[in-house]
């Protein structure tokens, strides 16, 4: 009887051990996916603070204007509807970065690929 408790305890504390060090695992993964978190969002931050601003009204002339890589603001002098500003981010955005509009302008990384 006391030799299968003893079993039965060495048991449960072996498997203890394993969920422990299966916990520490999970944690020392997510803290390197943290960090790696943090690292991204501080290279993408430095990277679109480090862009020309290019303001255009007519999206023919950012491509004029606009080197590909450069932050473009779309603000047209006028406007028939909310899709308009969707449509000019179909020509002048790289989607591979972030994109704001609303019903008014448009304001991306502009991309000369689709022009």
């Amino acid at each position: 009887m006391l030799k299968k408790l003893l079993y039965k305890v060495l048991l449960f504390t072996g498997f203890t051990a394993s969920i422990g060090v299966g916990v520490y695992a999970a944690n020392f993964i997510s803290n390197i996916e943290a960090e790696a978190a943090k690292n991204i969002e501080v290279q993408v931050k430095s990277d679109l603070e480090n862009r020309k601003l290019c303001t255009v009204s007519d999206a023919s002339k950012a491509y004029l204007n606009c080197s590909d890589g450069d932050i473009v603001l779309f603000t047209p002098e006028r406007w028939g509807n909310e899709q308009f500003p969707i449509k000019i981010a179909a020509y002048i955005c790289n989607f591979d970065k972030p994109i704001v509009h609303n019903k008014s302008a448009v304001a991306c990384v502009f991309t000369s690929a689709r022009g």
